[in-house]
């Protein structure tokens, strides 16, 4: 819904003045497909076995450069087939390309700025690429482009959207997802912005609402690295002491902080890792971290093993075992081809899963058995895996 939002803002920016009212529907319509169009690969994920196709091949070549280039040109093409398309396309070519090359090269942004990731880089590079800055859903971008849209739109489309956005941040909130306080703040919000907004016109809301969306995705970077060196602080560690630090903002509370830390053990590296998850509030003295949504929602699987402190609340801890990961991987390639894609890696009883989705809402959509079919499966992807630099014996094939 984020990506169709900003497409459709994005396709409003796009139409030529004076431009008939069939023209910029159009626009809008094709700045939310093109917005959306990289997800395409879901359509192909079960070419390999699950987990691995979904693992491997969501946000793989699809979220790509190449693979938007190729996209924006199978959308460039259907649209020069369609004989309505092309004659309002006639002498404005090149709005439509910028609309489509923009709407494209917003969701590979987007998607490159949680923590799931992206190959933003490929082909140059194969590394996935980590934002862990905006969770891969944020009701703000809902409130600020919704009432934005719903504004330029006609009575019916003004319905639509704001029956949907407030179904969703309802949803949100009743699972325990959205802080009940966040949801009051965004409704005020939404109704203070549409005061505001009333009296612009429709390309100047649009811009408007994408450069403020632009802003947040330009911020948050350097939120997540306050948060990170702060959970680093907490955690009585060193800079030597910590492998990786995922990060996720909780929705809708930008100082609240989702945190996984990847440390080193006891024993010597490259025999065990330490993964520890925790709650973080970057403003404990008016909100304690047991008041962030993701502290609220752990503390349903149980309390942790450490008592709980204003700035922080660890929730899990995890004892990885490297040797056993090296080995299931040298010996088993569905392993292998996992670890492409596992950032926080753990065994557990015959089965590997990433620790970053091992979350109390929903089971861990990466767990996979090691003992599986025989054989090597087909169609596999080459990504550099993310924990290449603690997990992979070099002598062992890649």
């Amino acid at each position: 819904m984020t990506h169709a939002f900003v497409g459709a803002a994005m396709g409003e920016c796009a139409v030529p003045p004076g431009a008939a009212p069939r023209t910029r529907v159009a626009m809008m319509a094709v700045g939310m497909i093109a917005a959306n169009a990289p997800d395409v690969d879901l359509l192909y994920t079960n070419i390999i076995e699950e987990p691995l196709g979904y693992l491997l091949h969501h946000r793989g070549h699809s979220h790509t450069l190449p693979g938007l280039a190729l996209i924006g040109l199978l959308i460039w093409s259907c649209l020069r087939l369609v004989p309505s398309l092309r004659s309002a396309i006639r002498g404005t070519e090149r709005r439509w390309i910028v609309l489509i090359a923009a709407a494209l090269a917003s969701h590979l942004l987007m998607d490159a700025a949680n923590g799931y990731g992206t190959h933003l880089f490929y082909p140059f590079s194969s590394r996935w690429v980590y934002g862990d800055a905006v969770f891969v859903l944020e009701p703000w971008f809902w409130v600020l482009l919704g009432t934005t849209l719903a504004l330029n739109g006609g009575r019916r489309a003004r319905l639509l959207i704001v029956l949907l956005s407030v179904a969703l941040l309802g949803a949100v909130a009743a699972v325990g997802v959205l802080h009940p306080v966040m949801l009051v703040v965004m409704l005020v919000a939404a109704s203070a912005a549409a005061l505001t907004m009333r009296t612009r016109d429709r390309r100047s809301r649009a811009a408007a609402a994408l450069i403020v969306t632009a802003a947040i995705f330009l911020v948050m970077p350097g939120v997540s690295r306050v948060a990170k060196a702060r959970a680093r602080t907490l955690a009585g560690l060193g800079d030597r002491d910590v492998v990786d630090i995922v990060a996720d903002a909780n929705p809708g509370v930008p100082w609240c902080w989702s945190v996984l830390v990847l440390q080193k053990g006891n024993e010597p590296p490259s025999k065990t890792l330490i993964a520890r998850r925790g709650s973080l509030s970057l403003l404990p003295r008016i909100w304690p971290a047991a008041s962030c949504a993701s502290a609220r929602l752990s503390q349903r699987a149980g309390p942790g093993d450490v008592p709980p402190t204003p700035p922080i609340v660890w929730h899990r801890r995890w004892q990885l075992d490297v040797d056993a990961l090296r080995a299931v991987s040298a010996g088993n390639c569905r392993a292998r081809a996992w670890l492409q894609f596992g950032r926080v890696p753990y065994l557990d009883n015959g089965r590997m899963l990433d620790l970053r989705f091992e979350a109390p809402l929903g089971q861990n959509f990466t767990s996979m058995a090691v003992d599986g079919p025989v054989g090597c499966p087909r169609f596999l992807t080459a990504w550099e895996p993310p924990r290449a630099d603690v997990l992979m014996d070099s002598r062992q094939p890649r």
